[in-house]
């Protein structure tokens, strides 16, 4: 919805930067939250609900089908 959002604005608003927001949106769900099948085809893939950057390092990313539940 996000995405969708972001790319309504800018054709709304005639703002180019809410596109760009979209689109980066959009590769980092194809990116951090998208899993293909074991052969890589997209069509056998699923999207994760989660994900969680590592607080010891920006550039790791944990992935997880089910969100952490913290207690």
């Amino acid at each position: 919805m996000m995405i969708t959002a972001f790319a309504k604005a800018s054709q709304a608003l005639a703002d180019e930067s809410y596109l760009t927001r979209a689109l980066e949106a959009m590769q980092f769900v194809r990116r951090e939250l998208y899993q293909t099948d074991t052969s890589g085809a997209a069509s056998g893939g699923r999207l994760l609900r989660s994900c969680y950057v590592d607080s010891g390092s920006a550039d790791v990313v944990h992935r997880f089908v089910t969100p952490v539940i913290c207690r």
